[in-house]
C-alpha cells in the first residue's frame, strides 16, 4: 500500500452523507408523473431520506482508495514530466452502481455500419420478423431472442457508473494534495453539512478526491482517463478561469437523460458536455445547446442496453421500478420495446477514443482486499 497523502485526502472530503445521496444512482425508484409544463419531463415524489455518517469502515476504505488513486496520478505525472508535458486534468470513473442488470448492445451491424438506437431497433425487428416467419418461435412483430442475442456485445462492460473531473491546480489544492474534483451529484434533501438549502436537486460539487469514493460503492475500483495536453488546457480554462462549466447545469436530475436533453441532466452528461466544449476554441461553445451540437457532430453514442437475466422476463414498466433511483424513462423512446440508452462512463471513454482525445489507454486502480475494510466487515457477518 502506498502511504501517500493519506491524512490529507479525507480532510478535503465531506463525510456527512445523505443516505439517499450516498448513491445517487441507487435510490429507490420513485413515482413518475409528467410535468404539466414540459411534456416528457419527470416530476418525482421522492421517498423520505435521512442523513447518516459513513461508518468508520467506509471512511477508512474511501481513504485507502483515494490514496491509491492519488498514487497512480503521481505516477502519471512522472510519465508526463518525462515528455515535457504538464499533467493537470484527469477524468476519473468509479464503480458505484451495479449496472449488471443491463446487457450492452453493439454499436455496429455485421457490415461495420454505425447504428443509432432507432436504426438498431428497426434492424432487430426486421431480422426477427424474417426468422419468425421462417418457422422459428415467436410471432411476427415480436423480438426474436436469437436475433437479439446476436446484438449482445460481450466485450464491452459498464464497470464504472459515475465520472468526475479531477484538477491538480484547483484553488482549494495545496502543496501537499494537488487534486480536487468537480462533479454533478443529486441530493434528495437539504444537507447542512454541504450547505444545501434546497432538496430534490442536483449540484456541482467541488471537493477533495476522497469524496468520490465516500459512497455506497459496488466495488472499490476506479478508472483514470488522461486527456491530451491541449484538451487538458481547455478543460482547466473552462472550469477554473472562464468558470462557465458550472453554468451548464440543469438542476432537474434524471439518470436516464439523453445526450440531447436540455431540460434534464445527469452526472455523466455534465462531464460529457464540458468535454465537448473543450474540443473547441475559447468562446466557440457558450451554452449547453452548442455543446450538444458538438456531440452530435463528433458522433457521440450513448451505450445501448437491454435488460438481461430476470429483468428481461418482467414487464418493462415494472423493470422501471427496479432500476437505479432517480431514473425516468419517459424520453427513452424505445424503452417500451425493451431498449434504452445510457450516458455511461464506457460511452464517454469510447467517445474520447474515437475522437483521439486520450493520451494513454485508461489506467485501472483497484483496492486490495487488505485495505477494503468494508469488505472485511461484511465477511465477519
Amino acid at each position: 500500500m502506498k502511504t501517500l497523502l493519506i491524512s490529507i485526502l479525507i480532510l478535503s472530503a465531506h463525510f456527512y452523507v445523505n443516505a439517499q445521496e450516498l448513491n445517487q444512482e441507487k435510490l429507490s425508484m420513485t413515482d413518475e408523473m409528467a410535468d404539466s409544463k414540459t411534456p416528457g419531463l419527470c416530476y418525482k415524489q421522492t421517498p423520505k431520506c435521512n442523513y447518516r455518517q459513513l461508518t468508520q469502515a467506509e471512511v477508512d476504505t474511501a481513504t485507502a482508495m483515494s490514496d491509491e488513486v492519488a498514487y497512480q496520478l503521481m505516477k502519471i505525472d512522472q510519465l508526463e514530466r518525462a515528455q515535457n508535458r504538464e499533467f493537470k486534468i484527469a477524468i476519473i470513473g468509479r464503480s458505484g452502481t451495479d449496472l449488471g442488470q443491463f446487457q450492452v448492445l453493439k454499436d455496429f451491424n455485421s457490415s461495420g455500419q454505425m447504428l443509432n438506437m432507432g436504426q438498431m431497433v428497426t434492424q432487430i425487428k426486421n431480422e426477427s420478423d424474417q426468422m419468425n416467419m421462417s418457422g422459428e418461435l415467436g410471432a411476427t412483430g415480436q423480438i426474436n431472442y436469437q436475433v437479439l442475442r446476436s446484438y449482445f456485445d460481450k466485450d464491452r462492460k459498464m464497470d464504472f457508473s459515475h465520472v468526475a473531473i479531477a484538477m491538480k491546480n484547483h484553488p482549494k489544492s495545496d502543496k501537499n494534495f494537488h487534486w480536487h474534483v468537480m462533479h454533478l451529484l443529486w441530493t434528495c434533501d437539504k444537507d447542512p453539512a454541504r450547505q444545501v438549502t434546497e432538496g430534490d436537486r442536483s449540484y456541482i460539487w467541488e471537493e477533495g478526491l476522497g469524496a468520490v469514493f465516500a459512497d455506497d460503492m459496488k466495488r472499490y475500483r476506479a478508472q483514470i482517463m488522461v486527456p491530451k495536453q491541449q484538451l487538458q488546457n481547455r478543460l482547466e480554462n473552462i472550469l477554473l478561469k472562464e468558470k462557465i462549466g458550472a453554468q451548464w447545469h440543469n438542476k432537474k436530475y434524471n439518470a436516464a437523460a439523453l445526450s440531447d436533453d436540455l431540460e434534464q441532466q445527469n452526472s455523466n452528461q455534465w462531464v460529457l458536455e464540458v468535454l465537448a466544449a473543450a474540443t473547441k476554441p475559447a468562446g466557440a461553445v457558450t451554452d449547453r445547446t452548442a455543446a450538444q451540437q458538438v456531440l452530435a457532430e463528433t458522433q457521440f453514442l450513448a451505450t445501448k442496453v437491454t435488460p438481461k437475466g430476470l429483468y428481461s422476463l418482467i414487464t418493462l414498466p415494472f423493470v422501471g421500478k427496479l432500476l437505479p433511483g432517480t431514473v425516468c424513462m419517459k424520453r427513452q423512446k424505445y424503452f417500451g420495446q425493451g431498449f434504452g440508452e445510457i450516458i455511461s462512463v464506457l460511452s464517454i471513454e469510447e467517445y474520447m477514443k474515437r475522437n483521439q482525445m486520450l493520451q494513454y489507454e485508461p489506467f485501472i486502480v483497484e483496492l486490495d482486499d487488505e485495505f477494503n475494510f468494508v469488505k472485511q466487515e461484511k465477511d465477519k457477518h
